[in-house]
């Protein structure tokens, strides 16, 4: 490849990363509230009244949230009550555009951390465009950068402190880099006490390649760097804590329960809807990621993935020449996508809601991918194979970015092709499990049903958050009722597994009746307004 055509790629990759970017952003502010969001508000509205008044609040608990360290709620609570002093009205009429508009922030920074990354240590800008590219384009990474405001943090967290932990243990002695990256181990940890499980390979990798380069033995190792250890656990330690108030109180059991629970959650889901089998989630199959590459992974990414392991065996000479550090560069990415699905299957990790848990893989993932399409662009020859193969790969492209567009604002839906037909896979999956699509629901409902009022009738709720509901619902009436199923007239829900273990249905095999209005997506249906049976 000459110089002058990788430049016009270079900029035509980052011209298309930039639309995609705001693309996002218009999907995050169009969306609807997630099912988190009203739990996560409230607990940073109370971590920021604690840090405020200097502990005198006490009012701070709410819920389970006495496992949750908190930081980025009260960050985000911070901005958020900045805004509402200034423009009250407009905080109040549009608090989840504001909030998605915080979450995207941070996810946008994450996908030019991992550009930033990529090419600091491969030194391959091609690369790191690729990487970044396709991890826009995955439909779940995609799709949960305005709405999530825990997952995708944590990968801006993750991807930061591997940016300045690389530039760290690059040199024998780097105090600026020391804090930086101990500052994003702090904030991850801040989110999910978890996060220390997930950096573990990247700090193993780090000492393997520090001692290597510098040629120290472990015990020379450990002795010279004390002093780094102690200013990084300071900062660590003092950012988890920071608006932790349970902590403060000196209730240090409600850590090692928070660590507990971080594998063995009782909470929450019961039920895993995958294509049509109901599984436990504290008995979820082994083959959970495998289930997840073959029925909603896009298949062109998981092609390229599987293609790209082939190539970096049988092509190292290669990649060697393009890739600065490529074993090592590899390693890494392999290493940390390896080590924590390994670690999920031997511990029984509670997994649900597709792969929202394991988002912080995904840029990973799609690293691996883009070998494949480097090795193309730097190594293509034309021959018939050539030519098959890259056709191949554009049709798969143009039909799984047909389906992306046709989801949106709701991308972490996605399905791939072997659902040909997405009307087939309404009951096959817990399609739209964070219940984002209600706004769009509600928004299309009318005054009146049959000539009464609707405000006049029982709503229900089944499948997502009873405080989204009720959020919409006040927008549109000024009175309404929701009440228990039993007693309703209409039900609003998505297609969510139930909560009871034993009862192997989701919402709408459970409440049957006439479907009187539905969200949609390319005949997948997210979410609906039905007349209940009696």
């Amino acid at each position: 490849m000459n110089i002058n055509f990788q430049n016009k790629l270079i900029i035509l990759l980052k011209i298309i990363i930039t639309i995609l970017i705001f693309f996002g952003l218009w999907n995050s502010l169009v969306i609807g509230g997630s099912w988190d969001e009203p739990f996560h508000a409230a607990n940073g509205i109370r971590r920021l009244r604690y840090l405020i008044s200097f502990g005198e609040y006490q009012n701070y608990q709410y819920a389970n949230n006495q496992f949750y360290p908190g930081l980025y709620d009260t960050l985000s609570s911070s901005i958020s009550y900045l805004l509402y002093k200034i423009y009250p009205n407009f905080f109040q009429n549009f608090f989840f555009s504001i909030k998605h508009f915080i979450n995207f922030i941070f996810s946008a920074l994450s996908v030019y951390g991992l550009y930033s990354f990529i090419k600091l240590f491969s030194k391959n800008e091609l690369l790191a465009l690729f990487s970044s590219l396709l991890t826009v384009l995955n439909p779940f990474f995609f799709g949960h950068m305005g709405i999530n405001p825990k997952d995708t943090i944590i990968f801006f967290s993750l991807i930061w402190f591997l940016y300045f932990f690389y530039k760290y243990i690059s040199k024998e002695k780097d105090l600026k880099n020391l804090i930086l990256f101990s500052f994003f181990v702090g904030f991850g940890c801040g989110i999910r006490i978890s996060f220390l499980a997930i950096i573990f390979p990247i700090v193993l990798f780090g000492i393997f390649y520090y001692v290597k380069v510098f040629k120290y033995s472990s015990g020379d190792f450990f002795k010279k760097k004390i002093p780094d250890i102690a200013i990084s656990l300071i900062i660590i330690l003092s950012l988890t804590l920071l608006t932790w108030p349970h902590l403060h109180q000196g209730n240090f059991i409600i850590l090692f329960e928070t660590l507990k629970n971080s594998i063995f959650w009782e909470a929450g889901p019961r039920l895993v809807l995958i294509n049509g089998i109901f599984h436990e989630t504290s008995n979820t199959p082994k083959n959970y990621f495998l289930s997840f590459l073959l029925f909603k992974m896009p298949i062109y990414q998981s092609l390229l993935f599987f293609i790209s392991i082939i190539l970096i065996f049988l092509k190292k000479d290669f990649f060697k020449n393009y890739v600065n550090e490529f074993y090592k560069f590899t390693f890494l990415n392999l290493f940390i996508i390896l080590f924590i699905v390994f670690l999920t299957i031997v511990m029984n990790v509670k997994i649900y809601d597709g792969i929202r848990l394991f988002l912080f893989l995904i840029p990973f993932f799609c690293t691996i991918c883009a070998f494949s399409i480097i090795y193309f662009f730097l190594n293509f020859k034309k021959s018939f194979i050539n030519l098959i193969s890259s056709g191949l790969f554009i049709f798969l492209l143009a039909i799984s970015l047909s389906r992306f567009i046709n989801l949106s604002p709701y991308q972490y839906t996605y399905l791939n092709y072997n659902f040909i037909n997405l009307d087939k896979a309404t009951n096959k999956f817990e399609n739209d499990y964070w219940n984002t699509s209600w706004k769009e629901l509600i928004n299309n409902l009318p005054k009146e049903i049959n000539g009464k009022k609707l405000n006049k009738f029982n709503i229900s709720i089944c499948g997502g958050d009873i405080d989204i509901a009720r959020y919409y619902l006040s927008k549109k009436y000024k009175r309404f009722n929701i009440t228990h199923p039993s007693e309703a007239d209409f039900i609003i829900m998505t297609n969510r597994a139930s909560f009871n273990k034993n009862d192997k249905r989701t919402c709408f095999d459970i409440y049957k009746g006439q479907d009187l209005f539905f969200v949609k997506r390319a005949n997948l249906i997210l979410s609906k307004f039905t007349k209940i049976n009696k």
